[in-house]
């Protein structure tokens, strides 16, 4: 392979930027690809390079931070850590390097070792060496609505439905969860809250990175007990690039680019129209109309060599509704969240970084509806949180084998509630015929205040062994009974076996309290629970072979503790006014337990075809009056794996998942009977609650795109198939048919996840900047 380029005269220069020289080389006419977390904006070109060929004078200034130039798809260059100028040095006659997989990896610095071992990596444009899915490969894959988190539900430990984005992870509950965004933690970012959260509010476009953290994370993460999606969005350097595109689900636009010689913005606006997809689960007759929008807007500006301020703006909206002339039946949901944020961001040198964030969010969310034909139900809700937070981060590597890192947050919060029900509804098989009734009229609100501090100490040991003590402390004002603080310790290790195989250990607390946006309102709670405590155990080896393939093994442990009571419906989870069915039941359990055993193998091979597959087998059980009970997301086994093919035009990319089905509650029924036999009296039996299951899940989803090159840009269309072989996955039961002869029975009438569902859309890239 040749270089793409040759020049007379390098386009380098001595102390300018390194962003400077990287996008002079791009001017020059070589492809590169960079992230903002390697290449800094107070790096600079220290030396004249010696070579006039632009991409061998780049490798030589990145060399002096350790970063170099890597042969990447379709001809492009990635900047990577390690390696040496050798790679790239040398004339256009010289060929490159070997592949990646066949040299040893380099040694990366020590604020950049991995260390924990349940880390996940999307979306990253640096090497895939060490990702679960690169950003192109992300793009590739069939996910409905193209929404950022579907991708997430392939991870290993995902447990996850067709209906809603988030998921539980490694067995712990959805709100177990924590989202980040350029830093800043997003409270439910999820559209149509009435709908179950079936989108996120994360336009994966502007994605430059995503970290799923499963298990065993370091002290900076606090107040959650299962899991962390870092992400952080693109730090645009080249020439304004805009994006507009359309499918069958939605719309958007994107554009971002430079501002100036030191600023750059970044924006994206989407809007969507379900209403296809709603009429895949919707009945005859039932009108279901959900529409959404968000807008993310960035700008960055370059203070100094050293600091950056960078302000953003997430606005997203949605309105659900829903009407069944049949039944009578009305629903309308509204929801909006707003966030502003400001990061100073100061960089002085290649030791000390120092981040701070001060933001402002508000979520507020209504709901109205009512059921006055078969059932009587009058249903209000409504609640308004406030939130306003400092909080600032610094890291210190104090040599090359010691790093400090330690940091404050601050948090004032405000909510509102406001909740009604009116309710009067009736089964032929509850309290033998007779209606239930259920009143509830709740106005509360509550202020409070949150308060956190970590510290973390790194130290390599020796060559291959690097070791992590952190410690954190949180506290919260709003809970009036139980302890408001929690001291959090956390330990990981690294032991790199050889050159090619890891290893890494995590053990912790991890605290939870409860959010106070999350006041259980509806089942008629007034006041917080104490935080709840998990364990984390985890081990995991990761080997890397000589021909293009990497493995993955973990084997995970938490112990729940402290847990707080939740409310779920044994039956019918996807209800209006759920709280007031018959099969609302509260779980209280003692304790829990979740464990697993995770297997990924990966391809990446220079080739046509690359492909992945993963398997987890996991347990999650909680035990309640001594008695250990499945979780109503315990799945057993869990197989997804992806083929990729490029061909010269289109490229084809096939997913499949396979799990077992997901605990269900059987129905039973008793009944009284007088002395001639006849039965006078039928009642529910909910005791053998999670002892059946449903039947098991598989779904292949497959999706066709190609993209043509325009003089100034591109446009790619695309064609996607959701569950290719149609397959009739069980979702929930809605209701049971009654037979009284000759014996009393029941039967559960169960539904199904989505069907056969074809889509369509295309992307138009467009720009000084998109060639």
């Amino acid at each position: 392979m040749a270089f793409a380029c040759t020049a007379q005269a390098s386009v380098i220069n001595e102390r300018q930027s390194l962003i400077e020289a990287i996008e002079a080389v791009r001017a020059s006419g070589a492809e590169v690809t960079w992230s903002s977390r390697l290449v800094k904006p107070w790096m600079r070109v220290r030396q004249s390079p010696d070579s006039n060929n632009p991409v061998s004078a780049l490798a030589d200034a990145l060399d002096a931070y350790g970063l170099t130039l890597e042969p990447g798809p379709g001809g492009q260059w990635l900047v990577v850590e390690g390696m040496t100028k050798k790679a790239v040095a040398g004339t256009d006659a010289q060929p490159l390097q070997a592949p990646r997989s066949l040299q040893s990896p380099p040694e990366p610095s020590l604020d950049e070792i991995r260390i924990i071992a349940s880390r996940y990596s999307l979306f990253d444009r640096e090497s895939a060496s060490d990702q679960f899915l690169t950003g192109e490969e992300i793009r590739v894959l069939p996910h409905i609505a193209d929404d950022a988190f579907r991708a997430f539900h392939r991870l290993p430990g995902a447990a996850a439905n067709d209906f809603q984005a988030p998921f539980n992870l490694r067995g712990g509950a959805v709100e177990e969860v924590k989202v980040v965004l350029d830093g800043l933690e997003l409270f439910e970012p999820y559209h149509m809250r009435t709908l179950f959260n079936p989108l996120s509010i994360v336009d994966p476009g502007i994605i430059d990175s995503a970290h799923v953290l499963s298990g065993g994370f370091t002290a900076q993460f606090g107040n959650h007990m299962s899991g962390v999606i870092d992400i952080q969005t693109q730090w645009p350097e080249s020439e304004p690039v805009h994006q507009l595109g359309v499918s069958f689900v939605n719309s958007f636009f994107r554009s971002a680019g430079k501002l100036g010689s030191r600023g750059n913005y970044q924006v994206s606006a989407r809007r969507g129209y379900l209403d296809l997809l709603a009429d895949t689960v919707t009945d005859e007759g039932e009108e279901l109309s959900p529409r959404y929008s968000d807008i993310f807007a960035k700008a960055g500006y370059l203070l100094s060599d050293s600091t950056t301020a960078t302000a953003h703006v997430l606005h997203a909206s949605d309105q659900v509704d829903f009407v069944d002339p049949e039944d009578g039946a009305e629903l309308r949901g509204n929801s909006d969240l707003t966030y502003a944020w400001l990061t100073l961001d100061s960089e002085p040198n290649d030791r000390l970084r120092w981040t701070n964030v001060l933001s402002f969010g508000s979520v507020n969310n209504e709901e109205q509806g009512s059921d006055v034909l078969d059932e009587r139900i009058q249903r209000e809700f409504d609640r308004d949180v406030d939130i306003s937070a400092l909080q600032s981060d610094v890291r210190l590597r104090v040599d090359d084998r010691n790093l400090l890192a330690f940091g404050l947050r601050y948090r004032q919060l405000d909510v509102d509630y406001d909740y009604y029900i009116d309710s009067l509804r009736q089964n032929s098989f509850v309290n033998s015929g007779f209606p239930f009734v259920l009143v509830r009229d709740i106005e509360t609100g509550r202020k409070g205040d949150e308060y956190g501090a970590y510290a973390r100490y790194r130290r390599k040991i020796t060559p291959r062994f690097t070791g992590e003590l952190g410690l954190r402390w949180d506290r919260q004002t709003w809970a009036r009974t139980g302890d408001s603080s929690q001291f959090s310790p956390r330990l990981n290790a690294l032991i790199q076996v050889s050159d090619r195989t890891d290893l890494r250990l995590g053990w912790g607390h991890f605290y939870q309290p409860q959010g106070i946006h999350e006041l259980q309102v509806i089942d008629g709670v007034t006041d917080y629970f104490p935080a709840e405590r998990a364990e984390h155990r985890v081990v995991g080896i990761q080997h890397r072979f000589e021909s293009n393939l990497d493995f993955q093994a973990e084997i995970y442990q938490k112990r729940y503790s402290d847990l707080r009571p939740r409310f779920e419906n044994a039956l019918d989870t996807y209800e209006f006014a759920s709280e007031s069915n018959f099969d609302r039941i509260r779980v209280e359990p003692e304790r829990a337990e979740a464990k697993g055993v995770e297997l990924t193998l990966r391809n990446r091979d220079a080739g046509r075809f690359n492909w992945w597959l993963s398997y987890t087998w996991s347990q999650a059980e909680d035990i309640i009056e001594g008695i250990a009970v499945p979780r109503s997301w315990d799945q057993r086994h869990a197989l997804t794996g992806n083929l990729s093919w490029q061909g010269d035009k289109w490229l084809i990319s096939l997913v499949g998942r396979y799990r077992s089905g997901w605990p269900r509650t059987p129905l039973l029924l008793s009944s009284i009977v007088d002395t001639g036999g006849a039965i006078v009296e039928i009642d529910t039996d909910l005791s053998q609650r999670n002892r059946s299951n449903y039947d098991d899940y598989m779904r292949f989803d497959v999706r066709f795109s190609r993209t043509v090159k325009l003089d100034r840009g591109s446009f790619q269309y695309y064609f996607e198939i959701f569950n290719l072989f149609n397959t009739s996955n069980e979702c929930c039961v809605p209701d049971h048919d009654l037979s009284l002869n000759p014996v009393i029975s029941v039967q559960p009438n169960i539904d199904d996840f989505l069907p056969f569902f074809p889509s369509f859309g295309f992307v138009w890239t467009f720009g000084p900047g998109s060639n």
